[in-house]
């Protein structure tokens, strides 16, 4: 499994956000919905315009998981790009990621699952064979722009971390 360790500042992303379940399942089949949702809903086109296409993520499109806590098994997910400041239509927020140390997984296949295969394969191998723990609910998904269906496809998995105690 191919990773690094990456210290990254405060962040601003703006974001499409909706509630799922915390059941993994059901969640894995909603929030592939959700994309085709923002993209036929011209929620991505919005972002896209609002990109400044620099720093850390460049023009890639994120998906969060910004529950730090999930609450009443629920878990709020979004869909965004870096904020560049200005102006927010209705349906977006801003949301700020704090400060962390995060654990950066590389992933490559098909999206939506070469994603999951890899997600469950961090949670159920990496972090219990590691000095590391998940240091909270929180995690940012980066998928740069291509062919997400092509077996070749390369997109991360951010999750901020902690040391075992």
């Amino acid at each position: 499994m191919k990773y690094r360790i990456e210290k990254m500042g405060e962040l601003e992303v703006i974001v499409k956000k909706k509630n799922f379940a915390c059941d993994l399942e059901t969640s894995n089949r909603q929030l592939p919905a959700f994309w085709s949702e923002c993209w036929i809903d011209k929620t991505m086109l919005e972002l896209f315009e609002r990109n400044p296409k620099e720093g850390i993520f460049g023009d890639a499109l994120l998906g969060l998981c910004l529950s730090e806590i999930p609450q009443a098994n629920e878990f709020v997910y979004a869909i965004g790009m870096m904020y560049d400041g200005g102006a927010v239509a209705e349906e977006l927020s801003v949301e700020k990621i704090p400060a962390y140390t995060w654990a950066v997984f590389e992933c490559i296949g098909s999206i939506p699952e070469a994603f999951q295969e890899m997600q469950h394969t961090v949670y159920s191998e990496f972090f219990p064979s590691s000095e590391y723990q998940p240091g909270s609910g929180l995690d940012i998904q980066v998928y740069p722009v291509g062919d997400m269906h092509t077996d070749k496809y390369v997109c991360q998995l951010w999750i901020p971390i902690e040391k075992n105690s």
